[in-house]
């Protein structure tokens, strides 16, 4: 029991550290606020209205062929772009 309750407790300060973001594979708040913060500067969102059901067929289409969702969504209209501005060329 004690040798637990030691281990516990230096798993905890190994683990967290608030100087740093992520240390050891936790997450905690300065983390999830940088992350934001990234975000809201970096990113565009996209929100997409599917029929009820439709999402879990698209993810999992889409984890069959590697990738995530967004990823396939992305890779899908890359592709199509780039296949107009060829046939524009022409």
């Amino acid at each position: 029991m004690y040798l637990c309750i030691l281990y516990i407790d230096v798993f905890i300060k190994k683990c967290y550290n608030k100087s740093s973001k992520v240390v050891n594979g936790v997450y905690n708040d300065s983390a999830k606020q940088a992350t934001m913060k990234y975000m809201r500067e970096k990113r565009d969102k996209l929100t997409l209205n599917l029929p009820l059901g439709d999402k879990d067929r698209y993810k999992t289409h889409a984890q069959k062929r590697g990738k995530s969702l967004t990823g396939l969504i992305v890779d899908l209209l890359e592709q199509d772009i780039q296949s107009a501005e060829r046939e524009n060329r022409e």
